[in-house]
C-alpha cells in the first residue's frame, strides 16, 4: 500500500509539472503573440502587407488549424510564424523604422528576452 501511494503522488507530481511546461509555452506563444501585436510593424507574407493586428489574427488561424501538434514556443516560430504553409515563402516584419527582419529571427530574439527575463525572475524568488 506504502509503494501505491508513492506512486501515485509521483504520479501528481509529473503531471503537474508537466501541466506547468504547458502554461509556461503558451505563455511564451501568447507573448509572442502580443510582440507581434503591439510592434505596429507591417507583417510581409505572399507579398502582401498586413497591420500587426492582421497578423496576429492569422497566426493564431494557422495555430487553431494545426490542433494540438504545437507544443512548444519553438515550434509555434518554426512551423506557424515562419513561412507561409501555402507558397513556403518566409514571412518578414518591417519596423516603423524601415528595417526588416525575417519573422522566424525576430521571433527568436523576442522568445530569448523573454526566457532571459524570466530566468532572472526566477532567480529572485
Amino acid at each position: 500500500m506504502r509503494r501505491f501511494k508513492t506512486f501515485v503522488v509521483l504520479f501528481q507530481l509529473i503531471a503537474v509539472s508537466f501541466s506547468f511546461a504547458e502554461n509556461t509555452e503558451a505563455e511564451k506563444i501568447k507573448y509572442l503573440l502580443d510582440e507581434i501585436e503591439k510592434s505596429g510593424a507591417v507583417f510581409i507574407r505572399n507579398n502582401g502587407m498586413y497591420p500587426s493586428t492582421e497578423a496576429r489574427r492569422h497566426l493564431e488561424l494557422k495555430m487553431k488549424n494545426a490542433g494540438g501538434r504545437i507544443k512548444t514556443a519553438s515550434q509555434f516560430i518554426e512551423h506557424v510564424a515562419s513561412k507561409s504553409s501555402f507558397s513556403g515563402e518566409a514571412y518578414f516584419i518591417r519596423m516603423k523604422n524601415g528595417r526588416e527582419y525575417k519573422v522566424a529571427d525576430w521571433l527568436r530574439e523576442k522568445l530569448a528576452d523573454y526566457e532571459k527575463l524570466q530566468s532572472r525572475l526566477d532567480i529572485k524568488k
